[in-house]
């Protein structure tokens, strides 16, 4: 765990702004939905709220709620770290899936830091690794059915609709599989 935090969030609070193209976009947008609600900023009167059709309501809502106790730059290196996080968490819930030590998940960490995420594209690498905790915890359900792996699954696949919903069909197709 603690490799994983380091690995993760070591690259985002080593330096002053990280070397990521779209990041000083999605902080404008972060701090936008932050201040959604604060008649000053006047961004109601300027822009529509559209969530489905930005597939980065996860690290826009995380950003935003960590902006109400850290100013803009921590708090969006933070959610970003928790985005990027999925992905050695979610390799670690499909190595569990398979009955295999969730440790497999530590070889997912050179995959967070890939050219995809120095582009920016957080959400998507995200996904991927909510996608492979869907699978894993399919896999579970189907080996031992129980009410609490139902709601994580179906909490895992709520968390791909609004971190990326364009790997939601996938998500539920890979389900729809792990299942038959």
């Amino acid at each position: 765990m603690l490799v994983t935090l380091v690995v993760v969030f070591r690259p985002l609070f080593g330096v002053r702004y990280p070397a990521m193209t779209d990041l000083p976009f999605h902080a404008a947008q972060t701090s936008a939905l932050r201040h959604w609600f604060d008649d000053s900023y006047r961004f109601r009167e300027q822009f529509g709220w559209h969530p489905i059709e930005v597939p980065y309501l996860t690290h826009y809502g995380l950003g935003a709620l960590f902006m109400l106790a850290l100013p803009v730059v921590p708090a969006i290196k933070l959610a970003t770290g928790v985005v990027l996080g999925f992905v050695p968490l979610g390799v670690a819930a499909l190595a569990s899936g398979m009955k295999k030590s969730p440790l497999l998940g530590l070889g997912a960490l050179p995959l967070v830091w890939c050219e995809l995420t120095h582009w920016g594209f957080v959400s998507f690498v995200g996904a991927l690794g909510l996608f492979a905790a869907s699978l894993g915890l399919a896999m579970r359900l189907v080996d031992t059915p129980s009410r609490g792996r139902a709601f994580a699954l179906g909490g895992v696949l709520v968390l791909v609709l609004i971190t990326h919903p364009f790997r939601f069909p996938f998500a539920l197709l890979g389900v729809g599989l792990t299942a038959l």
